[in-house]
């Protein structure tokens, strides 16, 4: 009997189940402030590594309120022999990036190894709602703006964070 692989999305969820980031009532934070939020930073390296993957972002949802904080982390695996590395953020759909507290800037990256992003959202006064930010991670970039999907030191595809306003 063949035993089939377990698709990507079900390990990532398994992984964030048992580090109980799914697992409670706080839209996979726990109950301090979101400022000092889960920290994904094991999981998305365990992912990562077990997957070969390049590029990564969790979580990838979330739910808040107006005037909450809120913390995504993007972590890059430099697999491309290069040294510096952004990532840049795109809202679809709204004017400026004014939800973006602390934009990512150039970090440098051994071989090998994991950089780590940390990403604050300040949610603004705005309809209720789900919006997307697509997050691109690329090499050898002067400005982080230029880092998108035609970039050609784009590194693994592009991740959608999606941030739901009640």
């Amino acid at each position: 009997m063949k035993i089939k692989a377990i698709p990507i999305f079900l390990l990532i969820l398994i992984v964030l189940m048992s580090s109980g980031c799914l697992a409670n009532n706080n839209n996979g934070m726990p109950d301090d402030s979101v400022t000092d939020s889960m920290d994904y930073k094991e999981d998305l390296e365990i992912v990562l590594r077990s997957y070969e993957q390049d590029f990564g972002v969790a979580p990838a949802s979330y739910s808040a309120e107006i005037g909450e904080r809120v913390r995504l982390t993007a972590a890059i695996v430099n697999n491309v022999g290069k040294d510096s590395f952004v990532i840049n953020i795109e809202a679809e759909g709204l004017e400026g990036n004014n939800w973006i507290e602390s934009p990512a800037t150039d970090k440098t990256i051994e071989q090998g190894e994991i950089g780590f992003f940390d990403i604050f959202f300040n949610v603004p006064n705005v309809a209720e709602g789900t919006y997307i930010f697509h997050i691109y991670a690329c090499y050898d970039v002067e400005k982080a703006s230029e880092c998108g999907m035609d970039n050609e030191n784009l590194i693994g595809s592009h991740q959608a964070f999606f941030l739901s306003v009640n």
